[in-house]
């Protein structure tokens, strides 16, 4: 009985929305509200701020949701590929799921994308019901629907072509929740300040891994550890940087809560850690 418990848990990630983020890639609940606040704060605040001001709060909370209920579970199915067949292509491959786990992806490929499938599409649909498939809604949806081939191009490529293509993939994850409200005014600024809130800092972090340090990167990240005070870092400065778009733009000072949550984070983060190092 134990053993068909357990097999059936291990299957279920590949069907439930947020399974497999959180039990395949994260692996503990911090790492997955890590995950989720990264992307939440910047795409919500950047969201309302892109609205148009003739938008019902209802049909906002809505959409907003039903965005985030369909690109993390399509997200999820560029991940479950990376794991099972990218894998095949590397050398030391890094190994999240179990033989039997990979074993049931291979069997049943196809009734997992199709399954997951339906649920994107459901929702999508749903999305461009609710705005009475208006322009912008029907852009978002077409953007949403090029996240998972995005994301199987990156799954192609290696090395440094991988390296240099990841910040299109995450930028696409983020985008579609500016698109809602695109051709409002100060779009652009808006823009702007959502790829520097997350995707830029991650994107340079991509060419400081521990597999592969890059040259250029050995200043600003010698080492893993010193990942911490780089985004310490990065946060200060383009809060700052962020301060001045907003003034020069004359934005709303909301603009700049996801800098300003950030920053606080990152410094309790670098604190602790450096605390944590002094005492070991």
């Amino acid at each position: 009985m134990k053993t068909i418990i357990d097999t059936n848990h291990s299957i279920r990630v590949f069907y439930l929305p947020f399974a497999y983020l959180y039990g395949v890639r994260m692996r503990s609940v911090g790492k997955f509200v890590s995950w989720c606040f990264l992307l939440l704060v910047p795409s919500l605040t950047y969201f309302y701020l892109s609205l148009p001001a003739e938008t019902p709060l209802c049909t906002a909370i809505l959409s907003y949701l039903l965005l985030w209920c369909s690109i993390i579970p399509y997200y999820e199915l560029g991940y479950m590929y990376n794991d099972t067949y990218t894998t095949r292509q590397e050398e030391k491959p890094s190994l999240r799921l179990t033989d039997a786990q990979t074993a049931y992806f291979y069997q049943y490929t196809q009734s997992i994308y199709i399954l997951r499938l339906l649920w994107v599409v459901a929702l999508l649909a749903a999305l461009g019901a609710l705005n009475h498939w208006q322009t912008n809604s029907l852009l978002t949806i077409a953007w949403v629907l090029l996240l998972l081939p995005v994301f199987q191009v990156y799954n192609h490529i290696r090395g440094l072509k991988a390296v240099l293509f990841y910040p299109v993939l995450v930028i696409w994850r983020y985008i579609p929740f500016l698109l809602y409200g695109y051709g409002s005014t100060h779009w652009w600024a808006l823009l702007l300040l959502l790829l520097f809130s997350y995707p830029a800092e991650i994107s340079i972090e991509r060419f400081s891994m521990p597999q592969q340090r890059y040259p250029w990167i050995r200043r600003l990240i010698p080492d893993e550890p010193s990942k911490a005070k780089f985004r310490c870092g990065y946060y200060i400065v383009c809060t700052l940087l962020a301060t001045l778009l907003i003034y020069s733009f004359s934005l709303p000072y909301m603009a700049l809560i996801p800098y300003l949550i950030f920053a606080l984070y990152r410094i309790v983060i670098c604190t602790f850690t450096l605390k944590s190092s002094q005492n070991n």
